[in-house]
C-alpha cells in the first residue's frame, strides 16, 4: 500500500492516528511513519488492515472527499 492509500484507509475506518497504532500494535510514529513514507508497512500488517477493511466493507476510494483533508 502508498502512503496515501494507508492514510485514506485510516480515514475510511474513522480512526485517529493513536487508534489506528493501537490496533495494529504500532507506536504513533510508526503510523506517522507509515502515512508519510519513511517507512513501509510489513505484509502481514497491510493484509491485517485490507482483512480489517473488508469487515467493514470499505475501500480506500470510499473515503468522502471532505475526510481526505482531515489531518
Amino acid at each position: 500500500m502508498t502512503p496515501g492509500e494507508i492514510r485514506e484507509a485510516r480515514q475510511a475506518l474513522g480512526l485517529t492516528q493513536i487508534q489506528f497504532g493501537q490496533l495494529f500494535q504500532a507506536r504513533l510514529k510508526t503510523v506517522q511513519d507509515w502515512e508519510y513514507g519513511r517507512r513501509r508497512m510489513q505484509k502481514a500488517t497491510e493484509e491485517l488492515l485490507q482483512r480489517k477493511m473488508e469487515e467493514k466493507e470499505l475501500e480506500v476510494a470510499q473515503v468522502p472527499i471532505h475526510r481526505l483533508f482531515i489531518i
